[in-house]
Parts: structure tokens; C-alpha cells; sequence
């Protein structure tokens, strides 16, 4: 399996956010093309380890070298948060 190429992505993300006309992008309101930062490896392995699974790889390092949440397609990449609410 090949493995995604992830560089340059936040740098892309950030250019379009300074586009005139990004208002015009589907979810942009929404997510105002806004990344999070990435997540490093001990998050990664404490929320599989909370969630009891194991990500699949190409989702594992786009969370950990682009961002853990935020602009994307349609309404951008929601977070992958535990709910420690007990509820």
C-alpha cells in the first residue's frame, strides 16, 4: 500500500485561508479553514488506547502531521475527541 504524502498540506490550507474569494469555499464558514495542530504519537496512542481501536494508517498520519481537526472537505475534519463525561 502506498503511503499519502502529507507535506505541504497545512501550507496549502494556510494560502487558501488568505484567498480573496475563500468565502466561496463549501464550509468555510464553518471551519474557516482552520487547521488544529497535529497530534503527537502519546495523543495518538492514548486516544486509540481510549477508544479501544487502532486507526487506520493513512488517518493516523494525517492526524499527527497535518492536523487533528479542522478545515477539509464539505464542513471540514471533525475531532476525534474521548468524552470523558461518563455519559
Amino acid at each position: 500500500m502506498q503511503q499519502t504524502d502529507w507535506s505541504g498540506v497545512r501550507e496549502r490550507v494556510e494560502a487558501l485561508s488568505r484567498h480573496p474569494h475563500r468565502d466561496a469555499i463549501f464550509g468555510a464558514d464553518d471551519h474557516e479553514m482552520r487547521l488544529e495542530p497535529p497530534l503527537t504519537a502519546d495523543k495518538l496512542a492514548d486516544l486509540e488506547r481510549s477508544l479501544s481501536v487502532t486507526l487506520p494508517k493513512e488517518y493516523r498520519t494525517f492526524l499527527t502531521q497535518v492536523s487533528a481537526s479542522g478545515a477539509g472537505p464539505a464542513y471540514g475534519v471533525f475531532p476525534v475527541r474521548r468524552d470523558d463525561s461518563g455519559a
